[in-house]
């Protein structure tokens, strides 16, 4: 259930008939998200055997699926590529993660292609992501919250806290992101990832606690 609803913005509906593209690795949780929302909805997949823009852009030309993956690296080697608006045409949204996706990046991309970004935020220990975008985020805060890599998702509960003390931090104080998931038990889980999180609930990452 989490898979799927990491795979799809939260919304199965945005699951169409033509096959998503995938190019992550199913040794992680990004593939394996994929994987088994494909497998549950059910989509074809089109596998590559690695990202490269050629094959990206010719699955995306001959078979048009609405909704995509992306990394950064591979928003930024589009872009570098020149690839014309017209070839990414039938994409509707992206969907992303995998690093920290930089702002002035994000909006060049949706300024060339007209593509809408929704990055989000996730890990292996969470079986897929736990913060994200939404189009109606984006409606209301897409200037006002510019860097944020979004809200955490309505099946989870997120808090910021003291990575020595484990004491919550209040609104725009730093700290490590915890999570709490009902599918995998009652318990926080603790991230090594520095975030703040401010009064509407949205959180921006700052960095690594751990120097990785």
């Amino acid at each position: 259930a989490r898979a799927v609803s990491s795979g799809t913005l939260g919304d199965a509906s945005v699951a169409e008939h033509p096959p998503q593209i995938v190019f992550w690795p199913f040794s992680g949780v990004g593939g394996i998200c994929q994987l088994i929302t494909a497998g549950a909805l059910p989509q074809p997949m089109l596998l590559l055997e690695k990202f490269t823009v050629a094959g990206f852009v010719a699955a995306a030309k001959n078979h048009r699926p609405p909704l995509v993956s992306l990394t950064p690296s591979g928003a930024r080697m589009i872009i570098e590529a020149k690839v014309p608006r017209e070839d990414l045409s039938g994409v509707k949204m992206i969907f992303g993660g995998s690093g920290p996706l930089d702002a002035d990046l994000q909006e060049r991309f949706e300024e060339i292609y007209g593509i809408p970004i929704y990055w989000g935020y996730g890990a292996t220990e969470f079986c897929g992501t736990v913060v994200r975008w939404t189009p109606e985020m984006r409606q209301e805060f897409a200037v006002s919250k510019r860097g944020s890599i979004g809200r955490g998702m309505p099946d989870v509960d997120i808090r910021v806290v003291d990575p020595a003390t484990g004491a919550p931090r209040g609104p725009d104080e730093e700290g490590v992101l915890e999570a709490r998931v009902p599918e995998i038990g009652p318990d926080w889980i603790r991230t090594t990832d520095l975030v703040t999180m401010d009064s509407d609930r949205f959180i921006f990452h700052r960095g690594r606690n751990d120097g990785a």
